[in-house]
């Protein structure tokens, strides 16, 4: 029997519910309906010692997927492997054999944008068993081409023990209508433009270059996401107010998944400047509600996204992204209404029936 673990789904865990890893363990746990479903995080919260680690000021969830979590998993009765659908919630060890996701490297591939400027050792030690847990499953499962040389490249994994499986586009983010009067209702300039981006704003995500393009041409910038918690956002907000921008960025807060994809539908394209990423998600969830997409042409972009929908550019040049933001506002009707046909084909070719059936010929291959 295998047995995937759900932990993903719990509201607790990281915050992974609400993001892209919550997505796709909900999508599998679907359609893997003879798989034995298990919650890490739930298997030990009975158990005394796990009481005594609530006492512990820091690091709770670490200490029980590596000390707790490996005990609990070999006492599964007939599993012969196990799945971890997110390579961050792998233990480093564990007798039962592993198959592990690996979403992406960003803090291998990424180190100063990540590590702390003072007392690394927490974010070394996770790096640890991050590799670790990765080094240690019987097969690995990369979700685009880009990760799976990553994995290759940065932890020497042969590409024989990694399986190719990319992430699907729900059948609702080709449905749904714009918002009406959606202007009006986030108080916008009706004479100009308006671009979305949906994400995070760590650092990776490049929304300081961003913000720089957007104080250099007409428009109004629609930021979704709840992001008030994360680390960067105060410095995102200082530079919003050093450039002026305050009435040329709204943040929208959470946005529920029917109104995002009013919104894709609404704006005048949905803008994704980030350095890197595993697979990318929003904007190929935007081709598939037909929006005009501007894109980074880095990581697994240009992969996940084709050559035909897309305005690419260089993340790393606020000239480049200008230059995009312009060419977008200067595209005719009906090239825009092309680029929109091509994502919406293109984004028809990730579907998650197809990632479910890939990832069975993951498990028979372990």
């Amino acid at each position: 029997m295998i047995a995937l673990d759900i932990c993903a789904l719990s509201p607790n865990v990281k915050a992974h519910a609400a993001r892209g890893i919550g997505r796709y363990v909900s999508e599998l746990k679907k359609r893997l309906t003879d798989v034995y479903f298990f919650d890490s995080v739930e298997l030990t919260k009975s158990n005394p010692i796990s009481k005594l680690i609530d006492y512990l000021p820091a690091g709770r969830l670490t200490v029980r997927q590596q000390l707790l979590y490996p005990f609990y998993l070999a006492s599964l009765k007939d599993v012969s492997l196990i799945h971890f659908p997110a390579h961050m919630d792998a233990p480093s060890w564990c007798k039962i054999p592993t198959i592990v996701t690996v979403l992406d490297l960003i803090p291998f591939l990424f180190p100063d944008l990540y590590k702390p400027e003072q007392g690394g050792v927490r974010y070394n030690l996770a790096r640890c068993i991050e590799k670790r847990g990765i080094l240690n499953a019987k097969r690995i499962i990369a979700i685009s081409k880009t990760t799976a040389t990553d994995v290759e490249s940065v932890l020497g994994i042969p590409q024989s023990k990694i399986s190719v499986t990319p992430l699907g586009i729900g059948e609702e983010f080709y449905e749904g209508a714009a918002i009406k009067d959606y202007k009006d209702k986030y108080n916008l300039n009706s004479n100009e433009p308006v671009f979305l981006y949906v994400g995070g704003v760590d650092p990776r995500k490049n929304i300081e270059r961003l913000l720089e393009a957007i104080s250099r041409v007409k428009g109004t910038l629609l930021i979704a996401g709840k992001i008030e918690s994360e680390r960067n956002y105060p410095k995102i907000k200082d530079l919003i107010r050093k450039l002026g921008l305050e009435n040329k960025v709204k943040f929208l807060g959470f946005v529920t998944d029917e109104e995002l994809r009013g919104l894709i539908r609404s704006v005048d394209a949905f803008i994704f400047p980030s350095l890197y990423e595993g697979f990318g998600f929003p904007p190929l969830e935007a081709m598939a509600g037909g929006a005009l997409v501007l894109s980074s042409n880095t990581s697994c972009m240009p992969e996940i996204l084709g050559s035909e929908a897309p305005i690419y550019f260089d993340p790393l040049k606020t000239d480049s992204i200008v230059d995009a933001l312009n060419i977008a506002q200067n595209l005719s009707i009906d090239e825009k209404k092309s680029r929109g046909e091509f994502g919406i084909r293109q984004a028809k070719k990730f579907s998650w029936n197809e990632t479910a059936k890939l990832t069975r010929e993951a498990y028979e291959a372990s």
